[in-house]
């Protein structure tokens, strides 16, 4: 069974998250009509983990047909045996270096989502590509290299150029808000 990236340039809260129905309808594409998804939070401030829960499942919700879903919020100590159980794990949008951080513990990628479903967006797309660029702190990042991308989300012409310098054998993908990529390997 193959492994499905779903990348996403994130979404702005001014203007609000109707816009997101098509990266989430595709993050449920192709799934069995039960479904675990397991919500890796990690990037998000320890205040705003239970708003982004919230906004997240709504979202599933909003786009899940006759699905039924099934919620794990991604804890540390058994992040390795959730993703096992899951049929999607879907990393969310936050603080790219918060993420890296938490995911850096674990060894074992790609195998450990090998035949998945993985969503990122914003940050959690930053952390799937060989290199990132943060339009939130000006940064360059490597990330795990599971997508053979140097990834821009929140892309405007401003960012253009920002990634030259790094993964000269990477394909360049630039995310505007709302807009994704599928990448199955």
């Amino acid at each position: 069974m193959k492994t499905k990236y779903v990348l996403c340039g994130g979404w702005q809260r001014a203007k609000g998250y109707e816009g997101l129905r098509p990266f989430y309808e595709e993050i449920l594409k192709d799934t069995t009509d039960k479904v675990r998804v397991l919500l890796v939070l990690f990037a998000s401030d320890d205040n705003r983990i239970d708003d982004e829960f919230v906004r997240t499942k709504n979202l599933f919700e909003m786009c899940k047909g006759d699905k039924e879903l099934e919620y794990v919020v991604a804890d540390k100590e058994t992040f390795r045996e959730q993703v096992k159980s899951s049929d999607i794990v879907y990393l969310s949008g936050g603080k790219t270096l918060r993420l890296m951080e938490a995911l850096g513990e674990y060894s074992d990628y790609p195998a450990m989502f090998d035949g998945k479903t993985v969503a990122g967006e914003s940050a959690g797309a930053n952390v799937l590509g060989g290199y990132y660029y943060s339009t939130k702190t000006s940064v360059v990042g490597q990330g795990l290299g599971l997508v053979p991308y140097k990834i821009i989300p929140h892309y405007v012409s401003l960012f253009a150029g920002k990634l030259d310098d790094v993964g000269p054998d990477l394909e360049e993908l630039d995310l505007p808000e709302y807009q994704y990529k599928v990448h199955i390997v």
